[in-house]
């Protein structure tokens, strides 16, 4: 039988708090530029900001974009009514901003202090119509927004309408990496990366997702 002996050595318990051994933590910043409940039983859909595009570690934007090159969204936390016969089209008529994409840059300093041009992370843009031009005349949407940013723009689409897998969802889809990015057919798009223009040319290129 073991004898109790108050003297006997402890084991020390050390708990190591360094930094190096430290493991990752994730956080989100998020910017909501528009909350849409349409209906008595709707869920709510966000546009918006996010600084972690499914999971990428990337900055993403999603906004709604027109054929005429312009993006569209509700100015501020706007929270549809749900009562009755509520006519939202009318509702989104009188409060929605419709900006060129410079005008969006500026209104995004000036609203939030999300200067887009601080970062050269690539930034993905979720907008219909917004990565290629609707006319030999213009710059598309993506292109715009990379000269005004000079960062490159990851482009999901031409000029067509795009959407999230889970749609209503919108910003929270993105922001936790469970959805696709869609064409009309419900087609998985490839996003291509658009690079600032230069004053000599042009620079458009095809490159790997994230790379």
């Amino acid at each position: 039988m073991a004898l109790f002996n108050p003297f006997r050595k402890k084991r020390s318990c050390k708990i190591n708090l360094h930094p190096k051994n430290a493991g990752p933590v994730s956080f989100y910043k998020s910017i909501h530029l528009q909350e849409v409940g349409l209906g008595n039983n709707s869920e709510i859909c966000r546009r918006g900001y996010t600084n972690n595009f499914m999971g990428t570690r990337q900055p993403g934007i999603l906004v709604h974009g027109t054929p005429e090159g312009k993006m569209k969204f509700v100015d501020g936390l706007e929270l549809y009514p749900r009562v009755g016969d509520f006519d939202a089209v009318s509702y989104i008529a009188e409060r929605e901003r419709i900006l060129s994409p410079v005008e969006f840059y500026e209104y995004l300093k000036s609203r939030f202090s999300l200067d887009l041009a601080s970062d050269k992370t690539p930034l993905h843009l979720i907008c219909c119509f917004s990565g290629a031009a609707g006319s030999i005349y213009q710059k598309s949407i993506a292109q715009q927004l990379a000269d005004v940013t000079q960062r490159r723009i990851w482009a999901y689409g031409l000029h067509e309408e795009v959407f999230t897998r889970n749609q209503l969802q919108g910003l929270v889809d993105i922001i936790n990496n469970k959805g696709q990015i869609l064409n009309s057919e419900m087609i998985e798009i490839k996003p291509v990366l658009i690079y600032p223009q230069s004053r000599r040319t042009d620079v458009t290129r095809n490159h790997n997702r994230y790379g």
